[in-house]
């Protein structure tokens, strides 16, 4: 019977510790409405949370792609621009 208490007791501290460090990493779980739809109860899962945070690397990806873009066509316009500069001849003085 002894065995039986001290095994528990360590299964308890053991599921403790397991969810103190699932607190540490993930945040402290929220209280939320005990009524919560489908969709919303999805949202709260670290599946959701991940997938979100997909969705908004991506767009930054495709706003950082349109950025490269544009600076690349500036690069292109002035590097156009100073190579259709006409440089004068300066007058040789042994003339």
């Amino acid at each position: 019977m002894d065995e039986n208490t001290q095994g528990n007791l360590k299964v308890m501290y053991t599921l403790a510790d397991i969810q103190r460090r699932l607190d540490q990493t993930l945040g402290l779980p929220k209280t939320y409405p005990f009524i919560l739809s489908d969709k919303d109860r999805e949202q709260l899962t670290l599946n959701g949370k991940v997938q979100r945070l997909e969705i908004k690397l991506i767009e930054l990806e495709r706003q950082t792609n349109r950025v490269i873009v544009l600076l690349e066509e500036l690069h292109k316009r002035s590097t156009k621009e100073i190579s259709n500069v006409v440089v004068e001849e300066i007058p040789s003085s042994s003339s």
